[in-house]
């Protein structure tokens, strides 16, 4: 009898302790730290930022939004309806004000990117055909500066880092339906000058494609070290790795696919391309009018967080991934943050509900901004509205 009651309470004393050794996701998350349950979030409108510059409310959407030197930067336009220079518009959180950053020569902005300390973005559409930049915050002017050094690029559609180079996906000019991948290395990515750039083609079967066999690639990622390109629309879709001892990008010869959006496509599910993706817990992640992960490259899962809800945004922070998700209730949307630390358990944390879906959100020192989307042809004039929620 003594050594069962001596069992129990060994068993006891390891439950007990197990719990300094595994975080609760819900009580030591980063952001959320004072909230044990989910609660009904009391959003501030900021600003219409954008509402100057467009006649009507699509190009309103905030497409993304990113945190840098303590201010978050918030993408606008369309590609499609020549609506001209998208204003860059960031909200400076010490000030709490929205402000201005200057014009870039493009007539969408849909992503940011942080490398090395440093604010990009690349040219969707550029106003001025057959110029091929990319952008660069410059915070002691406080504005954009523009960069045209990539040659024979018409539309810029995504950048990375990867082996000390810097990769633009684009069109080739006279050909805006094909495909091509320049870098430049990062110890030229300053220096404004065409002679820096290479460029990449695409290879299938041994055999260099024409840049009208390939359609656009929307997406350049890393995944397991290695670099890839995705090229997908019209129905087609592909994927290529970066064969760095021939510079170039081999088409994946193993039957490795990714087909949602594709399959999407055709259903007419979604919004010309992703708007998100990002590698967490070993997985790579997109965004799509919902979202999806893989492990291996061959096949994709969902990721599914409530009944009716569709994800739009992702963040992390110190391990953890914050998703933005809303559904339909009524007339109106029910937005809601989801907090997971394994893309299996998933935890409601704030929510609240209004006119239209959020689209885009981030979080900056106890704040976190929420950008309300609107689909193709909306006239919802609340699309294009910039709420914050205060955490502290």
């Amino acid at each position: 009898m003594k050594k069962l009651v001596a069992y129990v309470l060994l068993l006891s004393v390891i439950f007990s302790l197990s719990g300094c050794f595994f975080d609760d996701p819900v009580k030591n998350n980063p952001i959320f730290t004072d909230f044990d349950k989910p609660f009904k979030a009391k959003l501030e409108k900021i600003d219409d930022p954008f509402a100057e510059m467009y006649s009507t409310q699509f190009p309103k959407n905030p497409w993304d939004m990113q945190v840098f030197d303590n201010k978050i930067f918030i993408g606008a336009g369309d590609y499609a309806e020549n609506t001209g220079c998208v204003d860059m518009k960031y909200y400076d959180i010490k000030k709490d004000e929205m402000c201005y950053a200057g014009a870039v020569g493009s007539e969408q902005i849909s992503r940011f990117y942080l490398y090395d300390n440093a604010l990009y973005t690349v040219p969707l559409d550029p106003v001025e055909w057959g110029v091929g930049e990319y952008e660069k915050y410059e915070k002691g002017h406080d504005q954009f500066d523009i960069y045209t050094v990539i040659p024979q690029c018409v539309h810029c559609l995504d950048m990375i880092k990867f082996d000390k180079k810097y990769f633009f996906s684009g069109s080739v000019l006279d050909n805006e339906s094909s495909s091509m991948v320049v870098y430049i290395d990062e110890k030229n990515i300053d220096s404004n000058d065409r002679h820096d750039t290479k460029d990449i083609w695409f290879y299938k079967n041994g055999k260099k494609l024409e840049p009208n066999e390939c359609f656009r690639v929307y997406d350049l990622f890393e995944f397991e070290g290695k670099l890839y390109a995705w090229h997908y629309g019209n129905f087609d879709e592909g994927l290529f790795v970066y064969n760095k001892e021939k510079m170039r990008f081999d088409a994946c010869q193993d039957g490795k696919t990714l087909k949602p959006v594709t399959d999407r496509y055709t259903r007419k599910e979604f919004y010309i391309f992703i708007n998100h993706d990002f590698s967490f817990d070993g997985h790579y992640c997109f965004i799509n009018r919902g979202m999806q992960y893989t492990d291996d490259l061959k096949k994709y899962k969902n990721v599914n967080v409530g009944k009716g809800y569709i994800i739009r945004d992702a963040i992390i922070r110190d391990g953890y991934l914050y998703l933005l998700a809303s559904k339909k209730t009524g007339k109106k949307y029910q937005t809601a943050v989801f907090l997971t630390n394994n893309l299996k358990d998933f935890h409601k944390m704030c929510y609240f509900t209004i006119e239209s879906y959020m689209i885009s959100f981030e979080y900056c020192n106890g704040v976190m901004l929420f950008g309300e989307g609107g689909p193709e042809k909306t006239t919802l004039k609340s699309v294009g509205n910039i709420y914050k929620l205060k955490l502290k």
